[in-house]
């Protein structure tokens, strides 16, 4: 009887822990999470910026070589990410002009 009784309170101790783990672990989860998308914005951004560049280069050593011909693929490449680029630079201008209104939110 005795041990019946002292398997079920262990039982219910393990539970408990258990739940107390799995809580932990969504927590830890959900900031992990947030932490990744901020991660993956940064590595868009960059990856758009270097993408942009190397466009750019190319255009540029296209055009001093006197060949104005670009590849459709890498015009429509080049449209695609100045558009992101400008998305990105107002992104940046916002973030610049509002600046101290975010450190109070944040903080």
């Amino acid at each position: 009887m005795k041990e019946n009784k002292l398997n079920d309170v262990v039982i219910q101790n393990e539970i408990k822990t258990n739940k107390r783990q799995i809580l932990k672990n969504n927590i830890e989860e959900k900031s992990n999470k947030s932490n990744n998308n901020d991660l993956l914005k940064y590595k868009q951004s960059l990856y758009i910026i270097r993408k942009s560049i190397n466009l750019l280069k190319h255009h540029y050593h296209n055009r001093l070589n006197k060949t104005n011909m670009l590849r459709l693929r890498e015009k429509k490449q080049l449209h695609y990410l100045k558009r992101k680029n400008i998305i990105l630079e107002d992104k940046c201008t916002f973030y610049s002009e509002h600046i101290d209104e975010l450190k109070k939110i944040f903080t």
